[in-house]
């Protein structure tokens, strides 16, 4: 399964760049937006977000949950590849996703720091990936 999320990620950033796309542009889009393009879905309000997302009203964050209901020993491969597409979208480093599935429980909450976005993620083995990314204005 790692293999087809890596090959999947593959291909959206080969799409992307010969689409023109990942630019600065495409950082400055809100979180509805990225969530629409993401999904596939007419995304309108931080209200209509999938259960993987949670948006802050005022934009400054996006949180995508890998276990939104806090099932016991659950992790939804979709979301993970949201997280893979997000990263892409914000033009972050293909290390950090490597980085989030690599992370143990013990680890606590992991944080990186961009230009643009601080990302703060979190593990644990019954409760699946936990990963939010903050504006920096």
């Amino acid at each position: 399964m790692a293999f087809i999320l890596f090959v999947s990620a593959i291909l959206s950033v080969s799409i992307m760049a010969a689409c023109g796309e990942g630019e600065e542009g495409v950082r400055d889009k809100s979180f509805i937006e990225l969530i629409s393009e993401i999904t596939g879905e007419e995304i309108n309000s931080v209200y209509d977000v999938p259960d993987y997302f949670t948006v802050g009203a005022d934009d400054s964050y996006c949180t995508i949950d890998t276990n939104p209901s806090d099932l016991d020993d659950y992790s939804s491969t979709v979301a993970l590849r949201y997280i893979i597409e997000m990263n892409i979208l914000l033009d972050l480093p293909d290390y950090l996703y490597n980085d989030m599935i690599h992370t143990s429980y013990s680890q606590g909450i992991q944080e990186a720091v961009f230009d643009k976005f601080r990302v703060r993620y979190y593990y644990h083995p019954d409760k699946g990936l936990n990963v939010t990314y903050y504006r920096i204005k």
